[in-house]
């Protein structure tokens, strides 16, 4: 993974697309995701796994910028991690934003009119009668945001 940030990185500055304040987000982008990929399938995977801390606001730039997630997989990758992230820190109200969030992208169907589902209903209704929801490729970037949704609101 390391070959590929560093190609990317000499793209950048070879194209003149790199200045102090993107490099300094390439790196904080790039640590983040080499922490993340740290011996994903190792049992202490969670316990040695190297963490960093940004130097910008994610959640500000997603409360300024929520137009900008225009399907499940954009929902997976920055509400989810947020909704984990604040959950393991037992921030409650948080976690709750970044998870009814995640839930709102794939219940308004914003992958629903345009992707593999014809409905936002048809989507989250299948999900729960579907004998493979758990397998089933389709709902990869929905099936964790689902499940922590509905266990979250029998909480309630």
């Amino acid at each position: 993974m390391y070959n590929y940030w560093k190609k990317t990185k000499d793209l950048l500055i070879e194209r003149k697309q790199f200045n102090k304040t993107q490099s300094s987000q390439f790196n904080d982008v790039v640590n983040y995701s080499l922490g993340t990929s740290f011996n994903p399938l190792g049992k202490d995977r969670k316990l040695i796994n190297p963490t960093y801390e940004f130097n910008y606001n994610i959640t500000e730039w997603l409360d300024n910028n929520a137009d900008k997630i225009n399907d499940a997989h954009d929902a997976y990758e920055t509400y989810w991690p947020l909704y984990l992230y604040y959950t393991h820190l037992n921030d409650d109200n948080n976690a709750e934003k970044f998870l009814d969030l995640a839930y709102k992208a794939v219940e308004a169907g914003i992958w629903g009119s345009t992707g593999i589902w014809g409905s936002s209903e048809e989507g989250i209704e299948g999900f729960h009668l579907s004998p493979n929801k758990d397998t089933d490729p389709r709902y990869f970037y929905c099936r964790d945001i689902i499940k922590a949704y509905d266990k979250n609101n029998s909480l309630r």
